[in-house]
């Protein structure tokens, strides 16, 4: 298999890939549930920003730490709302699973199949110079 052949499997596979991977993070998106969870610790600071709370009587910890609690101007910072998604009981800070981020690998794989037309663009291209100078 040449390199070309590579390239193409390559960008084929991130470009389907992508796709699957965008539609379940859509179709996960659409099926959050907002919840009302009762905070017990949290920190906004940097990378370490982390926020534990009860959800039907368990604890739970998530990484971040939801806008209206690191918020100067929130009273009740007891309860917090975060989204829940039931299938996998995972919760997200935000109504959005960042979907989004798939419809660049998307380009990324088009990028990539574009690479070996180009490539051969420039071989042809350095090819003709040195027939010229002969």
């Amino acid at each position: 298999m040449n390199s070309n052949t590579k390239i193409y499997l390559l960008s084929l596979i991130t470009i389907i890939g992508s796709f699957i991977l965008y539609y379940v993070e859509q179709d996960k998106e659409n099926k959050l549930v907002p919840v009302k969870c009762r905070i017990l610790d949290y920190d906004c600071f940097g990378k370490a920003a982390n926020t534990t709370f009860i959800y039907k009587n368990k604890k739970y910890s998530i990484g971040g730490a939801p806008n209206e609690l690191c918020n100067e101007k929130t009273n009740n910072k007891e309860y917090a709302t975060l989204y829940y998604f039931v299938k996998d009981d995972s919760f997200y800070l935000k109504n959005s699973t960042n979907s989004k981020v798939y419809l660049y690998f998307i380009l990324l794989g088009i990028f990539l199949s574009i690479i070996p037309y180009i490539r051969k663009k420039a071989d042809d291209s350095i090819l003709k110079r040195e027939f010229k100078k002969r």
